[in-house]
């Protein structure tokens, strides 16, 4: 579970350890801007720390965004 700011708010990606996240496809498919979130706002935003946002996050108000992948 990753935790991007995503325009004015968040957005929850959730993504299989070895593939890394498409920053600009998330942006496309939300019509904003996306970054990765800093230490600090995901402990704020979802009450974990980086490596211990479950998934989804269940203390955090952010909708997860889920996209099926091809394994490998």
């Amino acid at each position: 579970s990753l935790l991007f700011r995503a325009g004015d708010g968040f957005v929850l990606v959730l993504a299989s350890g070895p593939r890394r996240v498409d920053t600009s496809l998330v942006g496309a498919a939300l019509g904003v801007d996306v970054a990765l979130a800093d230490a600090s706002t995901v402990k704020q935003v979802t009450g974990y720390s980086i490596g211990g946002v479950p998934p989804p996050a269940p203390r955090s108000q952010q909708p997860p965004l889920l996209r099926a992948a091809p394994p490998g």
